[in-house]
């Protein structure tokens, strides 16, 4: 997407953020924010962050939050919603770059020596090409504290939609989800994560998975232009989705989950860490 699209697609995903308080944003990236389970002081790197929910409420628990983005909009827009809702000593933690980290050379002029603890890239895998995702992983190797972790989500679980899609052009002829719009390039499943972030072996991976509830229902909401339609099969999607959150809560600690669960996340440590962590006594 170009930097116009990509800053229409976040005002229009995130509306909700103009209006929630920290607690909507804690309800909405608490999935996240379990697996992450900052510290207070942590230096993060929120790699397009999008609204700016997560990076207020990392700035707000105490983190030094730097929030990049690729363009203008939509750094102001980031900034906006955090300037409203945090107090002046949280927003005093918290900074916006503009950049691109995919462009060569671009690092240094934009972080100096900087190095973080945690680095965010949260669902923002889909909406790049493989290379410039590569591209992205070398700098973050550079970027990340010895004992950090990149912390990677990219959302749908392409396994968990595609069906859904499928029935829905076959039966409805409907058009309209994240991949029709062009919004979603890249999206993935357990095994081709894994077959990309083997291309990466600046850092080391463990894949895990998350679960959304409702998601199919939301990707449905998307794919539906047709009123009627939605009336009827909304419902029943809505049902489906609650039956696979019961299913991924039994099954979430066996390869079952790769099927069931709707995102998928990844930890990305420096080789040499696991080998300092693994000598400790």
């Amino acid at each position: 997407m170009t930097p116009y699209d990509y800053t229409n697609y976040v005002r229009q995903e995130f509306a909700e953020a103009e209006h929630g308080d920290l607690a909507y944003f804690q309800q909405r990236q608490q999935v996240y924010w379990d697996e992450i389970r900052p510290r207070a002081g942590a230096r993060v790197l929120d790699v397009g962050g999008g609204s700016g929910q997560l990076a207020a409420l990392l700035a707000e628990h105490g983190c030094h939050v730097t929030l990049l983005e690729v363009s203008p909009d939509s750094i102001e827009f980031a900034r906006s919603v955090c300037q409203r809702v945090l107090a002046e000593a949280s927003m005093g933690r918290l900074f916006f770059v503009l950049g691109d980290l995919t462009k060569e050379g671009v690092r240094t002029e934009l972080f100096g020596t900087n190095v973080y603890d945690i680095i965010l890239l949260v669902n923002v895998w889909e909406h790049l090409t493989p290379d410039a995702c590569q591209k992205l992983i070398r700098e973050f190797s550079s970027l990340l504290a010895p004992l950090g972790v990149l912390y990677l989500t990219t959302y749908p679980n392409k396994i968990y939609v595609q069906p859904l899609r499928a029935a829905a052009k076959a039966l409805l002829g409907t058009r309209g989800g994240y991949i029709d719009q062009g919004i979603h390039i890249n999206e993935q499943h357990y095994w081709s994560l894994r077959k990309q972030l083997a291309k990466c072996p600046e850092l080391e991976f463990q894949i895990t998975g998350y679960f959304k509830p409702h998601a199919l229902y939301r990707e449905t909401q998307i794919a539906l232009r047709d009123k009627k339609a939605a009336k009827v099969i909304l419902p029943l999607v809505y049902g489906v989705s609650s039956l696979i959150n019961i299913l991924y809560a039994l099954f979430s600690r066996t390869p079952l989950r790769w099927l069931l669960c709707s995102g998928l996340s990844a930890f990305g440590t420096h080789p040499r860490s696991n080998e300092e962590m693994r000598d400790k006594p």
